[in-house]
């Protein structure tokens, strides 16, 4: 049996499949369209989600930057499903071999729900913005808000971390105040040091640095939500499993495909595939116009601003997944046509080809 403890009980993205059961996030979400669409007709898909809204996360550190963007993040999961699947807003606390409890009762199941085969998409947990602890859209759009405006009235603004998001953080909100970067020191505190991080604070690197701040935005990386093993019929995918691979929005897409494909195959008694991690692949955001990239085709080619603003920066995929999750843009996406999927791809497919060959000319002329 699985315990879900404390934090881990407010899990956000457990997939399950009831005969059909399933519930996500970046790699729930695709799992359980894929699952409803080729076994509608002789199973029921279940999505189990707390929040009421997809936090699309990616974009999540422009908000601090931008009012209102938060409301581009939250994406209704109301036309998700196709046919009959559905969706239960709750959390899971317990998983044995064949049941998951609730953290409350509801329709049609009370508080557990049966299953045959289980897909844990837990995700992963980090600081605001990027992952915000709240249910209810307006809880979240409320967070964000009273975050950002700390963030704003700050003259002292302390990212702690290097990553991806807290470079993305330290181009859209401090470009234009100037950023001190400190290397080779690590910053020690703890929850309790920092509060709500919109405080005043001093701190303390293992150097002895003193560190003094209005505002503190953690970037320091991702704590996994839930760990299992030995369940059967369970499968983890996306920040909760072992596979040796960056823990990616990408991955969890590719993970999620070969899930479907491999509970499909356990019903219909067939061959499981493994999955094969994927080469290095990265693009970093710097504000809207620009970034840096690894692209994974030729043994690695390096993006550089027009690239990263064409596939991401610009947009986020804002429009990419609310196309996949509401099926149709809100009336305020309409004409930001910016990050459009179809549009990408030719001029990707037209750019590639010339990157290889300057890649090749370089490579011969060094």
């Amino acid at each position: 049996m699985l315990e879900l403890g404390e934090k881990r009980m407010e899990t956000r993205r457990t997939l399950f499949l009831y005969g059909a059961i399933i519930g996500g996030g970046y790699g729930g979400v695709p799992t359980a369209q894929k699952l409803e669409a080729a076994l509608h007709k002789t199973h029921r898909i279940i999505l189990i989600e707390r929040k009421t809204h997809y936090w699309h996360s990616v974009g999540a550190p422009r908000t601090v930057a931008e009012d209102n963007f938060e409301s581009q993040l939250l994406i209704p999961y109301d036309n998700l499903f196709k046919h009959d699947g559905k969706i239960i807003h709750a959390a899971a606390v317990r998983l044995s071999d064949n049941e998951m409890t609730l953290d409350k009762a509801v329709d049609e199941f009370g508080d557990k729900v049966p299953f045959k085969y289980a897909v844990i998409a837990t995700g992963s947990d980090s600081a605001k913005p990027a992952k915000i602890d709240g249910r209810s859209k307006k809880e979240i759009v409320k967070k964000v808000d009273t975050y950002r405006s700390a963030v704003k009235k700050a003259t002292r603004a302390l990212i702690i971390g290097g990553g991806s998001v807290g470079i993305d953080q330290a181009t859209v909100r401090l470009r234009a105040l100037g950023v001190n970067v400190i290397l080779n020191k690590r910053v020690q505190f703890s929850a309790s040091d920092i509060g709500n991080g919109d405080n005043k604070v001093t701190l303390v690197t293992d150097k002895g640095t003193k560190i003094e701040s209005d505002v503190q935005l953690i970037a320091t990386g991702n704590h996994v939500n839930s760990e299992l093993a030995g369940c059967e019929h369970v499968f983890a995918l996306g920040d909760v499993n072992n596979v040796k691979e960056t823990k990616m929005t990408l991955r969890a897409g590719l993970q999620a495909d070969l899930v479907a494909k491999n509970i499909i195959a356990l019903i219909g008694e067939k061959k499981l595939v493994e999955y094969n991690p994927g080469p290095p692949v990265m693009l970093l955001t710097l504000g809207k116009d620009g970034g840096v990239g690894l692209l994974p085709m030729f043994g690695g080619i390096l993006a550089g601003n027009w690239m990263a603003k064409l596939f991401k920066s610009k947009n986020l995929f804002v429009n990419k997944y609310w196309k996949e999750i509401a099926g149709e843009l809100p009336p305020s996406l309409e004409n930001n046509t910016s990050g459009d999927a179809r549009m990408d791809l030719r001029i990707f497919l037209l750019v590639i080809p010339l990157l290889y060959v300057g890649k090749v000319i370089f490579d011969k002329g060094s």
